[in-house]
């Protein structure tokens, strides 16, 4: 299992992961920062740019930023665009499979699976971070990112979360992955706060939904694309909130990228894969035991059609299964496909 725990202001944070993960951060960057056909002045126009509506709102993350660039030994401009590249040329593929459970016998219970590419499953890692202010919080992030997969706080607010195709680029939008982030890593302890805040801000590009749960029994989905977002709640404690990689609410799915945008980034064959996976969901996850075992076992399934562990479907191959009981701020995680790990436990 690879584990890293940090602590300090966010640039010694940022410092810590970048100087023992240094080899990696770079093979990180080589891995997704290439982009041909892309002029290099207007990728960098349009990072300054991106630095540049951050600044105000985001000053902690851009430090933190700038400390994995010192630590791993290479320029600052290179980890900010290994950030960022998505909300710029769009070119991230969208992944990862969401469960939200409104009760259990340990509360309400989010989950999901970390679907990513061959070349980028050796990047992923947990991180526990206790920080100079803040709560104290454990998470699954990337190597030379601040791309938080999922987590939870020592105050009891989980998330987990999911990848959307945008239509196009807003101008001054943010990175929505910063603004996860965001509603994560502040003072935010409820789903109530953590909505407020991340209704505050424009998505830039690339979108996301996150599954939000926390120790109180909240349980909520934010759907969030370039121009509009959409939340969805339970309705009562039978309920279940599922979520792939399409747009399910209907002030949303208008603003998907459509099947020829996927196609131009390579990822045309996710949209069959993601409608897949959805239809699984639906017929699985009522039928399991609401507890962190039973949401275990969805993330293990390999149904013939819509396989929630993925094996290479569409490119992806499932990196990590984790499940989260805000009430125990404990997060069950494997590294690897989750039909052949264990899971272990972390607490921040």
């Amino acid at each position: 299992m690879r584990f890293l725990e940090c602590s300090g202001t966010p640039y010694e944070v940022g410092y810590q992961h970048g100087q023992t993960f240094a080899p990696q951060v770079r093979r990180c960057y080589d891995v997704y920062c290439h982009f041909p056909g892309t002029p290099a002045a207007e990728i960098d126009l349009l990072l300054d740019e991106t630095e540049a509506a951050h600044r105000p709102h985001f000053p902690n993350l851009l430090a933190e930023i700038r400390g994995i660039a010192d630590g791993a030994g290479m320029p600052y401009h290179d980890v900010l665009l290994l950030n960022f590249y998505a909300d710029i040329v769009g070119e991230r593929a969208p992944h990862c499979s969401n469960i939200g459970v409104a009760a259990s016998p340990d509360g309400p219970l989010i989950a999901k699976t970390v679907d990513l590419k061959e070349s980028e499953r050796e990047f992923l890692f947990v991180q526990k971070v206790v920080p100079q202010e803040g709560q104290p919080y454990v998470h699954y992030v990337s190597m030379g990112t601040i791309w938080t997969e999922a987590g939870v706080t020592a105050a009891g607010l989980g998330h987990v979360c999911s990848g959307l195709v945008g239509r196009a680029r807003v101008a001054g939008g943010v990175s929505v992955m910063a603004l996860i982030n965001m509603a994560f890593l502040s003072p935010c302890e409820t789903v109530t706060q953590a909505l407020g805040l991340l209704s505050q801000y424009e998505v830039a590009k690339w979108g996301a939904t996150l599954l939000l749960a926390d120790d109180a029994g909240d349980l909520a989905l934010i759907e969030m694309l370039p121009g509009s977002k959409a939340i969805r709640r339970t309705q009562n404690q039978d309920d279940l909130l599922l979520h792939t990689n399409h747009a399910i609410c209907a002030e949303t799915r208008g603003m998907m990228g459509d099947a020829d945008l996927a196609e131009k980034y390579g990822y045309g064959e996710l949209i069959g894969n993601s409608g897949a996976r959805y239809r699984n969901l639906l017929h699985l996850a009522p039928q399991v035991e609401h507890t962190c075992a039973g949401l275990q076992n969805v993330l293990r399934d390999h149904a013939a059609s819509g396989a929630i562990c993925q094996h290479g479907a569409a490119e992806l191959h499932s990196a990590a299964g984790i499940v989260i009981a805000p009430r125990w701020r404990t997060m069950w995680g494997t590294l690897g496909y989750p039909c052949q790990g264990e899971f272990i436990p972390f607490t921040p």
